[in-house]
């Protein structure tokens, strides 16, 4: 880095001739700098207080120091502004530029930005980011962070940018994953306090990784032909038998056909190689439900409990006002999404053998890839489904 070389007066330089530095990470221009400034002007005139810095540069000035002066004297309807001519290459003039912004109170993601303009050190001492580091105060190891923060943060739009300013946080740098306009969602929600720290950004960025790997055309239009699905919710015809009572609900007939216990075990899952699995099952065929995981060929994980409001009371037994989607899985299926997922549910009761939606709301959310509802009674949107009165 070559010497810096200042004339030793103050020249007035026509506005027209400056020429804001290319790399200038500033982040729009704050108003309450310029107004006070463009004030001071009009009443006062310029100062030598108010003089710039700038380097000649091909046939204009270009501003190394003072960017809000030169708004500030636009304002005031200034056509000539003071000026100190330095002669300094351009890592120099970037430097000045860093330390001038930094007396303006830039914010952390404009710093961060100026860090990634500086060249990375070369092993030297005094040269790139070191040199930087040491001229702004910052500890070496604060100075390489920041200039990798810095390299996202130049991949995000100025107007993603001027809504971060001072929210900007250290996340940033756990956002190699992360492109285009998707980048910029994802800081956008660092910035709304959404992702608050390094496991936050992983974590969206494992899910965002397993969502493309199963929703992309190729691997969906693969499965559909080899029959496969991610997900699959099962409520069997258990082989139950109905009971004429005299009292309400009486139980005539069944709409559905049952099956046994080795019909349903001889049953094939349409599975991938890494699936979810819900089996809906009540208390009487919980044991059984087990089984059938196993003749599947499926790892028991946890069961979802659906509270009722109210529920069907055998004498001398408590009532049976729940029910439970037993949850396993095939391979290793991967959540997408794990907040607000418990496996108790409050919902209301649908029609006979029929599934609450708010159930169907949650898989949708954390699951993503190919769904089917097997043994369905209805239309399930995001859900491929396969039933007797499914097309009704």
């Amino acid at each position: 880095m070559g010497k810096t070389k200042t004339q030793d007066t103050i020249t007035l330089l026509p506005v027209e001739q400056l020429k804001p530095h290319p790399k200038n990470p500033r982040i729009g221009m704050r108003e309450d700098v310029i107004s006070p400034i463009a004030a001071a002007i009009e009443a006062e005139g310029f100062h030598e207080r108010h003089a710039i810095t700038v380097r000649k540069h091909k046939t204009a000035y270009q501003i190394i120091g003072g960017h809000h002066r030169v708004e500030a004297a636009k304002r005031a309807g200034v056509d000539a502004v003071p000026a100190w001519v330095v002669e300094m290459d351009d890592d120099q003039a970037y430097m000045t530029l860093a330390k001038d912004n930094a007396q303006g109170e830039m914010s952390l993601v404009e710093l961060a930005k100026h860090a990634a303009g500086v060249k990375p050190a070369k092993g030297k001492e005094g040269e790139g980011v070191k040199a930087w580091a040491e001229d702004m105060r910052f500890e070496h190891a604060k100075a390489f962070n920041l200039r990798k923060v810095g390299l996202y943060a130049n991949s995000l739009s100025t107007d993603v940018c001027t809504k971060l300013r001072d929210k900007f946080s250290h996340v940033l740098a756990a956002l190699e994953s992360f492109k285009g306009d998707e980048l910029d969602a994802i800081v956008l929600r660092i910035a709304a306090g959404e992702l608050k720290t390094v496991a936050d950004v992983r974590r969206e960025a494992k899910r965002a990784e397993v969502v493309e790997s199963l929703d992309n055309v190729s691997a969906r239009q693969a499965k559909e032909l080899a029959g496969e699905y991610d997900v699959i919710v099962i409520d069997p015809p258990w082989p139950m038998e109905k009971i004429e009572r005299e009292v309400r609900p009486n139980q005539v007939e069944f709409d559905y056909p049952t099956m046994g216990e080795d019909e349903l075990a001889a049953m094939t899952m349409p599975a991938a190689a890494d699936c979810h699995l819900w089996l809906w099952t009540t208390h009487r065929f919980l044991p059984m439900a087990l089984r059938l995981l196993e003749a599947w060929k499926f790892k028991y994980v946890c069961a979802f409990v659906w509270h009722k409001p109210g529920g069907f009371q055998p004498i001398g037994l408590p009532q049976y006002n729940c029910e439970f989607a037993v949850y396993a899985r095939r391979g290793s299926p991967q959540f997408v999404d794990t907040k607000a997922f418990p496996v108790c549910f409050d919902a209301p009761r649908g029609k006979h053998s029929e599934k609450p939606e708010p159930f169907y709301d949650v898989v949708r959310r954390v699951t993503a890839g190919r769904r089917v509802d097997i043994f369905n009674r209805r239309k399930i949107d995001g859900f491929d489904v396969w039933g007797k009165e499914a097309s009704e």
